[in-house]
């Protein structure tokens, strides 16, 4: 099974929430992990809901085009993105955070929320995150894939699929990819050829992940 230890009510002294009993340590000499603290922590109804102050800075709302141009590609609806603004952080780059995120005014972030898409090229396209977090929503533009197809994507590979597997995408143009159902990021589909090419990112690359 997987070993943990019981959660502490003190710390070097300082006495600690009694609720903290109830949470996990799991440390690398139980279960050969790195060691971390886990702990969920349940807001009370009676917290009354945060509202904008001095401290806090505007975000620069962008909704549009690109929500239009998500639903038009994947399917998704706008109801999906009602409780997230889409906002610029840079020229090249839109993100997105809960409505409720409300950003300190007083510190110079470096980002803010989900880097969420890449907005600069003729073709806006979701970065492999934000497709692991809204891919299960898409209803077209979606290729699932078998085994071996998984390993040339992790490996940053173009394969061919069928065109049984391309029956939900419309042509050209970027897709998401899932495998078993779980999504595993985007790429560009190639119709004219049965094409995917790999979009995964270069700092994940797997290779032979099945030998």
């Amino acid at each position: 099974g997987f070993a943990t230890s019981p959660g502490i009510t003190e710390w070097q002294g300082d006495s600690l929430r009694e609720e903290l009993r109830l949470a996990l340590r799991i440390w690398p000499r139980q279960n050969d992990t790195g060691g971390f603290f886990i702990a969920v922590l349940e807001k009370g109804t009676a917290v009354s809901p945060t509202t904008p102050s001095d401290n806090t800075a505007p975000l620069d709302i962008e909704r549009e085009p690109w929500l239009t141009i998500l639903c038009e590609r994947y399917g998704f609806t706008p109801a999906q993105f009602s409780s997230y603004h889409l906002f610029r952080w840079s020229r090249k780059r839109l993100y997105l955070a809960q409505q409720h995120h409300l950003p300190p005014s007083k510190l110079n972030a470096d980002t803010i929320g989900l880097h969420f898409m890449n907005v600069d090229g003729k073709y806006p396209k979701l970065t492999t995150a934000a497709a692991m977090i809204f891919g299960h929503l898409a209803t077209r533009n979606t290729i699932d894939l078998e085994p071996e197809q998984v390993a040339n994507y992790v490996a940053r590979h173009d394969f061919k699929i069928s065109a049984t597997q391309a029956s939900h995408c419309t042509g050209t143009g970027y897709i998401i990819l899932r495998y078993q159902g779980f999504t595993m990021g985007v790429g560009v589909y190639r119709a004219h050829v049965g094409l995917v090419e790999s979009l995964y990112p270069k700092g994940w690359i797997r290779e032979n992940i099945y030998t």
